[in-house]
């Protein structure tokens, strides 16, 4: 079962003497498209004017389908890939989860890209916050058929997450590439 629930928000007040990062206006977006049969389709998803995305991932629903990519593409996009294995069109569905937030208030998208992965093999790659921020999300983009994402969680979780992971398994004839994102802002950890 899934369970969307649309709306706008205001983060609790933090203690006094705590940084508070700054979020109004939380919404989840959606965009549900066709994928062919044997074929990848790939969608992005934008927040609104003015907000920014926290997170995002891919909804699939079917054996058949394997997530290729998910990741933030831009300062309001959130992407995601998928290839179709079976032999009749399905969909995917792509979310972002958005936000108000200012970019002086210390919301960034870090990122490790280019990271090689092999023929064969399964790489992993990890991206750090900078100093003082923690990871709202993250995602990999693979960026090709032939990669399959394995998995993708924050980095150092569930203690005390200082970024963002993800892992890819090369299937292709060709030694390849992919990229780690993470959403980072300085927020209270209390």
């Amino acid at each position: 079962m899934l369970v969307l629930v649309v709306g706008e928000m205001t983060a609790p007040t933090a203690q006094a003497d705590a940084a508070v990062f700054p979020l109004s206006g939380y919404e989840v977006v959606s965009a549900t498209v066709p994928v062919a049969a044997e074929a990848t389709g790939a969608t992005g998803v934008d927040c609104p004017e003015g907000k920014r995305p926290l997170g995002g991932g891919v909804y699939t629903g079917d054996d058949d389908m394997r997530v290729v990519e998910s990741f933030p593409t831009s300062s309001r996009r959130w992407a995601g890939a998928v290839f179709n294995g079976s032999g009749f069109e399905s969909v995917m569905d792509v979310y972002v989860i958005c936000a108000r937030v200012s970019p002086g208030e210390g919301y960034e998208v870090a990122g490790d890209g280019n990271v090689p992965v092999a023929v064969g093999t399964t790489a992993s790659a990890a991206v750090d916050c900078p100093a003082g921020k923690r990871p709202l999300g993250g995602g990999v983009s693979a960026g090709s058929d032939d990669l399959r994402l394995v998995e993708r969680f924050p980095l150092g979780a569930p203690l005390s997450p200082t970024g963002w992971t993800g892992t890819v398994f090369n299937g292709g004839d060709a030694s390849t590439t992919f990229d780690v994102y993470a959403v980072c802002a300085p927020v209270p950890t209390d």
